[in-house]
């Protein structure tokens, strides 16, 4: 599941205009540093995924993204992601960029107005 959980956040973050395109050579990269998913249901062979994504929270150095897995209308899994933005010389973290805490600020705004 979680590798699912991983092309729903590309795909996420392509939505947004985002990419971490060419992390490995650039002067930050993007660790998933926890990882947590909880199975409500099984999945079989060949199974059609839907899994929806949203910003769960936005931090300084962070972002925290929430995943549900469905087939056909039942939730089959949740879980969550948290990355860590960290500068490639040093080894720590370091604030994420701004047009990425910025999309992604505005995407979870977005959620909050349509949950109203």
């Amino acid at each position: 599941m979680l590798r699912h959980f991983e092309a729903a956040e590309i795909e996420f973050l392509r939505s947004l205009g985002l990419l971490h395109k060419d992390a490995s050579v650039s002067a930050v990269n993007f660790p998933r540093v926890h990882v947590e998913c909880t199975y409500t249901s099984m999945v079989q062979y060949d199974d059609l995924l839907n899994i929806a994504v949203r910003v769960e929270r936005v931090g300084n150095s962070s972002y925290k993204l929430a995943f549900e897995a469905n087939v056909e209308e039942r939730l089959v899994a949740r879980g969550f992601v948290t990355v860590v933005c960290v500068d490639t010389s040093t080894g720590r973290s370091r604030p994420l960029p701004p047009e990425l805490a910025e999309a992604l600020k505005k995407s979870r705004q977005a959620e909050g107005e349509e949950h109203v």
